[in-house]
């Protein structure tokens, strides 16, 4: 599995899943945003991530080459967080559809479990602020 940071010029940073890659077009899967929240009162600052396109299940996205800015390597501490939002997010939907479980619900009682682990703030990458 060869998982992938990019930049794009939409000013989007996504982590994904790179499938095949051409001249013009790279396809990737399980793509997630990477947004940033900052609670200066409190002193931290972190990551989070979110689906690159909403409402669609592990889907192939083709990106147009022309639209990245620069490719990195994530660490070995992102690649962990994102192979388990994955993990989770595929244990939800998973769950719910053979369980006969509604989606959203289950969807919902996930989000709300991951808001909650500290207070409001997802423990995602958290960083002290200077």
């Amino acid at each position: 599995m060869l998982i992938k940071q990019f930049k794009l010029t939409n000013d989007d940073e996504i982590v994904c899943q790179v499938v095949w890659h051409e001249e013009n077009k790279l396809i990737v899967t399980n793509a997630v945003r990477v947004l940033q929240f900052e609670d200066p009162r409190r002193g931290i600052r972190g990551y989070y991530f979110r689906p690159f396109m909403t409402f669609q299940d592990d889907v192939e996205v083709t990106i147009n080459t022309k639209h990245i800015l620069c490719e990195l390597e994530p660490t070995e501490e992102m690649i962990k967080h994102y192979t388990d939002q994955i993990d989770d997010i595929k244990n939800v939907t998973r769950t719910s559809r053979d369980d006969g479980e509604d989606f959203s619900k289950a969807l919902k009682d996930f989000m709300k479990d991951v808001m909650e682990d500290d207070g409001g703030v997802p423990d995602l990458m958290k960083k002290n602020l200077h």
